[in-house]
């Protein structure tokens, strides 16, 4: 609750930064430097369960999405290949990630409904007001 807090107190700074009549170089800076801070933080908890997600479906539709999604997100800084390609640069995706309960993305708990830790924040909002479970 107290990280809740904190993350509203600083956007109440932001605002009253913006609105000021008079603004300075200074206080741009202020802003832009709070902004980046609040930007998509994202805190996970201590522990984790490896997975791999080659096991998941019997054709590999989660291994592809996760893989085209990464190599979309990563295009600028590295090559990233499936675990069958043949390459002597980049990094191969061996389809293993972690697993966690909940994750804490700008001060909001999500949870995934599979875990007994994450079953109080289970849902989520997509498009703005579709409501969905997180498995």
């Amino acid at each position: 609750m107290r990280r809740w807090w904190k993350w509203f107190v600083v956007h109440d700074l932001i605002s009253m930064l913006k609105s000021l009549p008079e603004s300075t170089p200074e206080d741009e800076d202020s802003i832009y430097l709070l902004e980046s801070c609040l930007k998509g933080s994202i805190d996970f908890p201590r522990y984790s369960k490896e997975l791999n997600i080659l096991t998941l479906d019997d054709d590999g539709t989660i291994y592809a999405l996760v893989l085209d999604y990464i190599q979309d997100l990563w295009s600028d800084i590295e090559a990233i290949h499936s675990n069958v390609a043949h390459s002597n640069h980049g990094t191969y995706f061996m389809g293993r990630v972690c697993n966690y309960s909940h994750i804490f993305v700008d001060a909001i708990q999500y949870g995934a409904a599979t875990h007994n830790q994450g079953k109080k924040a289970k849902y989520a909002y997509i498009l703005g007001r579709i409501a969905v479970e997180i498995q």
